[in-house]
């Protein structure tokens, strides 16, 4: 009994190894990745992994707006024109990849996602940004790479926790990078090499 008692004991002490490695930043890797829309509507509650990415869809699967515990999600490589204003239901997330769609814009609402980390937005047709970005204060990570997007809304330098935002290949002009570069001082950005040095550099 004694044995017992003291292996109950070691196991709660220990229980931390069965918390994922990096549970602290909010995105449970270790969590089943879900690539299958009908599979993961089995239990919907339990899905907080979802990856939907080139599956061809051209319009945002409304199903998703049942995973209430969805931790990160990937929709990069598809066809989407629109993500609708529901998305801030997801309240979880943490991590949302719309990379290579054909998306324009986004929604207000998306500003409403208080638990945002990432948010790749690389190679759509987006030309601007909500006004309410800054809403977003825990947001990380933005990548606005291969977007004809040349100004960021004011409201950015309230992402008090941004740290690396990629604006590559975007309309931004020298100017509009230098004012950048002022408003998010200690932010990793990177631009495109403004000189004219060939395809190999």
């Amino acid at each position: 009994m004694k044995s017992l008692f003291t292996y109950l004991v070691f196991l709660i002490a220990f229980s931390g190894i069965l918390i994922p490695a990096n549970a602290q930043d909010g995105i449970f890797r270790e969590e089943i990745l879900y690539t299958d829309l009908k599979l993961a509507l089995e239990n919907p509650l339990k899905v907080k992994r979802l990856s939907l990415s080139r599956k061809k869809l051209t319009k945002f699967p409304k199903e998703i707006l049942q995973f209430k515990n969805l931790v990160e999600l990937d929709l990069s490589n598809n066809k989407l024109e629109k993500i609708p204003a529901e998305i801030a239901q997801l309240t979880k997330l943490e991590d949302l990849n719309l990379a290579m769609n054909k998306l324009e814009e986004l929604p207000e609402e998306i500003c409403d996602l208080k638990r945002l980390r990432k948010l790749d937005l690389r190679k759509n047709k987006i030309w601007r940004l909500p006004t309410r970005l800054g809403d977003l204060k825990k947001l990380e990570y933005l990548n606005l790479n291969g977007n004809p997007l040349f100004r960021l809304p004011d409201s950015i330098v309230q992402c008090e926790n941004l740290k690396y935002l990629d604006m590559r290949n975007t309309d931004t002009s020298e100017g509009d990078r230098e004012a950048i570069k002022h408003l998010l001082p200690d932010v990793e950005i990177f631009f495109s090499n403004s000189c004219n040095c060939g395809p190999n550099h």
